[in-house]
């Protein structure tokens, strides 16, 4: 009977110990840092966060095959081509900024998701707004 007990105790830390490996894996993948063009040309792996601005004389959309292209122009003034294929995104060209989420090939950035920033509606335009008072 104690050798039952024995394995069962194993096989629960084994069980939990893959799983926050697993947990920390998914951490690690999701936590990358953004990166600039130059950055995403000499880095070979996907996932990469691409941030910048959209250039929006480029931007090209295609919503019934969910595809949106444009020119991202990141802090240092370096500019990629961005394809993105995914979900409709209605206000793209109303955006501040991007951070586009993908790989590049070919010197194109391929993304599957972007993450847009746009300027807020709401935000108070009174000119002592955010002053201390």
């Amino acid at each position: 009977m104690a050798s039952k007990v024995k394995l069962g105790a194993v096989v629960t830390v084994v069980v939990a110990l893959g799983a926050m490996l697993a947990i920390g894996f998914t951490f690690v993948e999701n936590a990358n840092p953004y990166v600039d063009v130059e950055q995403a040309l000499a880095n070979t792996g996907d996932g990469l966060h691409l941030l910048g601005s959209i250039d929006k004389k480029s931007v090209h959309s295609n919503p019934l095959q969910r595809e949106i292209s444009f020119d991202l122009v990141d802090a240092k003034g370096k500019t990629m081509h961005v394809d993105y294929h995914g979900e409709a995104i209605s206000n793209i060209n109303e955006a501040d900024k991007v951070v586009a989420v993908g790989h590049v090939k070919d010197g194109v950035f391929l993304s599957d998701k972007l993450n847009i920033k746009c300027p807020s509606k709401y935000e108070d335009k009174r000119p002592d707004a955010g002053k201390p008072a």
